[in-house]
């Protein structure tokens, strides 16, 4: 090849690996910049949800072997509050003292134990996402409730037999498994078998009804939601959570649980 090529070839090979250079480190950059914002963000979220001296964090790592969600100073002075999972201590500013039980503000007439486990329950049912639930929506929401049901219970039947009657009121249905027998209970296989359906939707209610469901295996998640309930208190279902986490344990009719659900929103 010739000069008279060659040389214009080189300069723009030239201008082609700068502005790759160029490029690179621009991208560098953004990326340690976005590195750096979401490190500081993190450690921002992570001061928020421990505000508690190393004593109190100490006892709390003993306590709950599992982790502390949270560490944070209660309106008592000197009592902090410490959360794993749906569990909820309360451990003195020096480490000596750690309170299980409820505190209540007298003058608000509020339970702030049960408020706090309300937010963690409710926070823990929705970690799981809406896709490993069978959802009944009506086409405009005014309010959610979060059922754990048993196709083999007679007042999850009844609940489920007034569905319109809860979307007509605005009230979407979220269902998850419990079957109170056990994992290794007939029904246990049942409610695989609901969730492994095509129509998910058609199954449960068919369930419900008493009829026969075709035997089938995928990837599900009722062993998820069974060790979910037990851990936030489940004991019998119908248990119905609410927006705010408070659980409500056995049936209620539409206007009641309605009733309650706009009494909680005001």
């Amino acid at each position: 090849m010739s000069n008279q090529y060659l040389i214009p070839l080189l300069s723009t090979l030239r201008h082609i690996a700068t502005n790759l250079w160029s490029r690179k480190r621009s991208c560098t950059v953004l990326a340690v910049s976005m590195a750096m914002l979401w490190s500081s963000a993190a450690m921002a979220e992570q001061g928020n949800r421990f505000q508690a001296p190393d004593s109190v964090l100490e006892i709390g790592r003993r306590i709950f072997t599992d982790g502390i969600d949270s560490a944070v100073e209660t309106p008592i002075p000197g009592v902090f509050e410490l959360t794993s999972g749906t569990s909820v201590i309360y451990v003195s500013r020096d480490g000596k003292f750690a309170i299980e039980g409820d505190i209540f503000d007298l003058e608000a007439g509020k339970n702030l134990t049960e408020v706090k486990r309300n937010h963690t329950r409710i926070n823990a049912i929705d970690g799981l996402g809406e896709k490993s639930m069978i959802v009944f929506a009506p086409d405009e929401v005014e309010h959610t409730i979060t059922v754990f049901t048993d196709v083999d219970c007679g007042y999850c039947r009844k609940l489920h037999n007034q569905m319109d009657k809860f979307n007509n009121a605005g009230i979407k249905v979220r269902y998850l498994g419990f079957p109170r027998a056990g994992i290794s209970s007939d029904t246990y296989d049942i409610m695989v078998s609901i969730w492994c359906a095509d129509d998910r939707q058609k199954a449960m209610t068919d369930a419900k009804n008493g009829d026969p469901i075709p035997s089938k295996k995928c990837d599900h998640p009722i062993k998820e939601h069974f060790e979910l309930g037990k851990q936030i208190g489940i004991r019998g279902t119908p248990a119905i959570a609410l927006e705010d986490g408070t659980l409500i344990a056995g049936y209620l009719p539409v206007a009641r649980l309605k009733k309650i659900l706009e009494e909680k929103s005001k």
